[in-house]
């Protein structure tokens, strides 16, 4: 089974289940911020995969995907 979810929704997307303890998380980010100099590249990005989850960041160019990994 696959899930696919944005970054944007977060976890209230319906019939989803989300990994609830620590133990069960491979990742857990929660506001992650980037800045160089004065430019933020990456500014509150949160989520959470599974153990076992396939993940992937999907954006247009200069959306900060290589910068949040």
């Amino acid at each position: 089974m696959c899930h696919f979810r944005s970054l944007l929704a977060g976890p209230t997307l319906r019939g989803m289940t989300f990994a609830q303890t620590p133990e069960e998380l491979a990742i857990d980010v929660r506001d992650l911020r980037k800045s160089y100099r004065d430019v933020e590249a990456v500014r509150g990005v949160s989520f959470e995969v599974a153990r076992g989850e396939v993940f992937c960041l999907l954006g247009p160019n200069g959306a900060g995907k290589t910068t949040t990994v």
